[in-house]
């Protein structure tokens, strides 16, 4: 919200809707994480904007933004720009 007034544009956090409990991803890897996540969210309305940015704390496998980048392109959304505070490296990369 604060990023949002500072870069002058709209904030709206209840464009998406968890509509299945998911256990914690700890420990998951990729294929799991996309598994576990499945019809775990949906729109509660389609965002009236053709660019949308997606904000999140912490990427790992990139799992959680996939799913929410489903569902607005699936809606008529053309772009979809995503931005994290944090990435957790690969095993090793570090």
């Amino acid at each position: 919200r604060h990023l949002a007034g500072h870069l002058n544009v709209r904030f709206d956090n209840h464009v998406f809707r968890r509509v299945k409990h998911v256990q914690s991803q700890r420990g998951y890897k990729k294929s799991s994480r996309e598994q576990n996540l499945k019809g775990a969210f949906t729109l509660n309305q389609p965002p009236k904007y053709n660019h949308v940015a997606i904000v999140d704390d912490v990427v790992t496998t990139g799992s959680t933004v996939r799913q929410l980048c489903h569902l607005l392109l699936e809606v008529g959304v053309e772009t979809v720009d995503i931005y994290c505070i944090c990435r957790t490296p690969a095993p090793g990369a570090v």
